[in-house]
């Protein structure tokens, strides 16, 4: 079974956040997951843009379906976005039929910064889940599983 990056294989992620912000007993996942993307330069609204361009089967996305999948502000999703593309991590194309808008593009560094966050996170996903039983990991396993089933029918 696999309780790695659970998370980040979310459709809507910060939803997942902000929830996880609400609740006294995961306020500290929220806090590290946060000190975490801090030490590899991202914020938690870069993360989540990173993260569903590398979900998307079309490789781009518009900065209109990024609130329509999160429920970011604008400002949020801009204010990420100059972040991703200073570090080269995007690409913004303007639309031709629509110069005021753009479409995202994850670029081959952004790829690989994705890849290994992920991999660092799904090392530091066995720290934190040590201790726990494997029967309330597949309880958890399975609502994170109907969670995301629910948030995939809303597509890139």
């Amino acid at each position: 079974m696999n309780h790695s990056n659970g998370l980040l294989r979310s459709r809507k992620p910060d939803v997942i956040v902000s929830r996880v912000e609400g609740s006294d007993v995961l306020s500290p996942i929220s806090r590290l997951i946060r000190n975490f993307l801090t030490t590899f330069g991202f914020t938690v609204p870069q993360m989540i843009i990173l993260s569903l361009l590398s979900e998307c089967e079309n490789g781009k996305i518009t900065q209109a379906e990024i609130r329509k999948l999160t429920s970011m502000s604008r400002i949020n999703i801009s204010n990420a976005l100059q972040g991703l593309k200073a570090e080269e991590h995007v690409t913004l194309q303007k639309l031709a039929e629509d110069p005021r808008k753009q479409y995202i593009f994850l670029t081959e560094e952004g790829r690989v910064a994705f890849k290994q966050l992920v991999l660092q996170l799904a090392h530091s996903d066995t720290r934190i889940l040590s201790g726990i039983s494997e029967e309330k990991l597949a309880v958890a396993e399975k609502t994170m599983q109907r969670i995301r089933h629910n948030l995939t029918k809303i597509s890139c």
